[in-house]
């Protein structure tokens, strides 16, 4: 009815627990109300830092997800408003090293390498590689 969403922010530092709507229906004064409904989603994790620092490590995350960011300022009265990023972020690193690399020699002058993408991609699309060669043996 609408398409109305409700959002509710607790601003309290503690743990609120697991919530539990008292009523899962409601009522309307203007029309069905077979369209309405009560849920409860988190839709944020958060944690609070003692430390006020300015920088905080958030770590348990998921290579290659994307996360957005909010950032809230903590007093004895609550939370103040949030500052966040309008772009998410995901956590990412080099890519590991390719696989099953091999060699066939195509002439007396030439060689193919072969190999696999790596096992990692690092939390991104790999999107390229480099091939290097050398006639000395402490190159490897």
């Amino acid at each position: 009815l609408g398409g109305y969403t409700w959002t509710i922010t607790f601003l309290d530092a503690g743990d609120i627990g697991t919530l539990t709507p008292a009523v899962e229906s409601l009522t309307s004064s203007g029309g069905d109300d077979s369209q309405l409904s009560v849920a409860v989603v988190d839709v944020a994790e958060g944690e609070v830092f003692t430390s006020c620092t300015g920088a905080q490590a958030i770590s348990g995350l998921t290579q290659g997800t994307d996360y957005y960011i909010r950032v809230f300022a903590y007093n004895s009265v609550g939370f103040g408003p949030m500052a966040a990023l309008a772009q998410p972020f995901h956590p990412r690193v080099a890519p590991g090293r390719p696989t099953s690399v091999s060699l066939v020699v195509v002439s007396g002058s030439s060689l193919r390498v072969i190999f696999s993408s790596p096992l990692d991609d690092g939390g991104d699309t790999v999107t390229a590689y480099r091939v290097e060669w050398s006639t000395d043996a402490a190159f490897v």
